[in-house]
């Protein structure tokens, strides 16, 4: 391999963490938390068109350095999730960032088990939570 480690790896973790350690300097406005090589970047305001101008330029941040590092990006896992607890909120569009790419708007997001909705509810969570208890058989 000329780069990268195994997925799985011993030293993945150690070395995913050293990659990334600059990357909450370089994303100045935003608050980075990650688990595993899971990340994600979170963002506020006030204003629903401030967020998704804050949105684009620090994704386009993101994949630039990711990239300038030698890092694969699945683009293809990239989402962005608007919370409001506004229930007259307008969803969003897709999401163009600065440097030409395009990030689709989720109206849910499952994050270690918790499902969050845009609108800051627990219903898709308990409906998730409903569909996957009642797929059992539990007769004996």
């Amino acid at each position: 391999m000329d780069r990268g480690c195994v997925q799985g790896s011993i030293l993945g973790p150690a070395l995913f963490s050293l990659y990334c350690m600059n990357l909450q300097e370089k994303l100045k406005d935003a608050t980075i938390t990650s688990y595993a090589d899971d990340t994600y970047v979170i963002l506020s305001s006030k204003e629903l068109a401030e967020t998704l101008e804050k949105a684009r330029n620090t994704m386009s941040d993101h994949f630039n350095f990711l990239d300038s590092l030698g890092m694969v990006i699945n683009r293809s896992k990239t989402e962005l999730m608007i919370m409001n607890h506004s229930k007259r909120a307008l969803f969003p569009p897709n999401l163009n960032t600065t440097s030409g790419e395009i990030i689709p708007v989720a109206k849910s997001m499952k994050v270690l088990g918790l499902t969050f909705d845009f609108d800051l509810s627990w219903k898709t969570h308990v409906e998730n939570l409903y569909k996957e208890v009642t797929a059992y058989d539990l007769r004996p």
